[in-house]
């Protein structure tokens, strides 16, 4: 009767026998910031003040930027 058994869990289990879990190698869009935040220094009031931020795409999928928030 075991080895019945383990004979039936032996053939239920040997079509995954050497195979081995896969992972997919894409890792989609992945951004990357090297700062995300800037302080800006006092200024006048009414001075128009710029700050431009670098944003990359480290992933192999094309990065959408959809909306965008000032805060």
């Amino acid at each position: 009767m075991l080895r019945t058994l383990l004979l039936l869990i032996l053939i239920c289990l040997s079509p995954n026998l050497g195979h081995t879990a896969t992972t997919d190698p894409r890792t989609g869009p992945k951004v990357y910031l090297p700062e995300n935040i800037y302080e800006f220094q006092p200024v006048p009031e009414g001075t128009e003040v710029v700050h431009d931020f670098l944003i990359a795409n480290r992933g192999d999928e094309p990065l959408n930027i959809l909306k965008v928030k000032s805060g």
